[in-house]
């Protein structure tokens, strides 16, 4: 079920994106881009602030992890402190950046050929709906709810994605867990 949600979220990207065209859609992505930079370089920093605010369930040595050993399991509080700011950092640029669109929504109607600006357009849209659900995605695969990491495993977009997104995994693991 997970799957089937996934794909229809990244075919809903794809559509949206062609509706903008390529120009709306490159505005949009550019301003991402910088909010994503800014949460490369904030979330640490941020992570810490947010654990009086957010509750994270405490792990256990009986708590399964669809993508961590139960070692790793154990020292995931901090990780999710610091995904979670990085995703904050990107949902109020989200907000930002879509507020800004608002002013330059003529960018919809910039003229190109009609093939071109949908393919593109709807390319732009899909990556940056693929980048939002890997994010989410792997945030979710940090916390140490049973019914989480349950649909987590068995739905093979969401392993697929998580194990194997070029770029991606290695570098956010890496930047949001570090050697645990």
């Amino acid at each position: 079920m997970l799957s089937l949600l996934l794909i229809l979220l990244l075919i809903y990207g794809f559509y949206i994106g062609a509706r903008r065209g390529l120009a709306m859609e490159a505005f949009y992505a550019v301003g991402y881009a910088l909010f994503f930079g800014l949460a490369l370089v904030t979330f640490r920093a941020l992570g810490p602030k947010f654990e009086m605010l957010v509750p994270y369930p405490s792990a256990n040595l009986g708590s399964e992890f669809a993508f961590f050993s139960t070692k790793v399991g154990m020292e995931l509080d901090n990780a999710f402190y610091r995904a979670f700011a990085f995703i904050f950092v990107c949902f109020i640029g989200w907000v930002i950046v879509r507020f800004v669109g608002l002013y330059f929504k003529k960018l919809t109607y910039f003229p190109m050929y009609n093939d071109v600006n949908l393919l593109s357009g709807g390319i732009i849209g899909l990556v940056v709906t693929y980048v939002t659900i890997f994010m989410v995605l792997l945030l979710l695969a940090m916390i140490p709810v049973a019914g989480i990491q349950h649909a987590l495993q068995h739905s093979f977009v969401a392993s697929a994605m998580i194990k194997s997104t070029p770029v991606l995994t290695e570098m956010l693991s890496h930047l949001w867990i570090g050697a645990i």
